[in-house]
């Protein structure tokens, strides 16, 4: 609806993925409807899209991804939340 305030912060920095281009776009599709329902009744409605991209060098908290650039792409809103 065009009272959802879209807005994008989106890196400058060049970023490369190797992916499924459908699948990737159908991920955050999902994302901006269930964004999109989080945020219909309230006021000022607004999601936020970004993306921008992170070095991975020798971590812990993922030992299954190599060292690298990796692009992270996030969808956030003012909504209601879950409980």
């Amino acid at each position: 609806p065009e009272e959802i305030e879209l807005k994008f912060d989106i890196s400058t920095e060049n970023c490369y993925v190797t992916g499924d281009y459908n699948l990737i776009q159908q991920v955050i599709i999902n994302l901006l409807l269930n964004a999109k329902e989080a945020v219909l009744n309230k006021e000022n409605p607004q999601i936020v899209i970004k993306m921008n991209s992170i070095k991975m060098v020798n971590q812990k908290s993922h030992p299954d991804l190599l060292p690298g650039r990796y692009a992270i792409i996030s969808v956030s809103d003012n909504g209601i939340g879950m409980n």
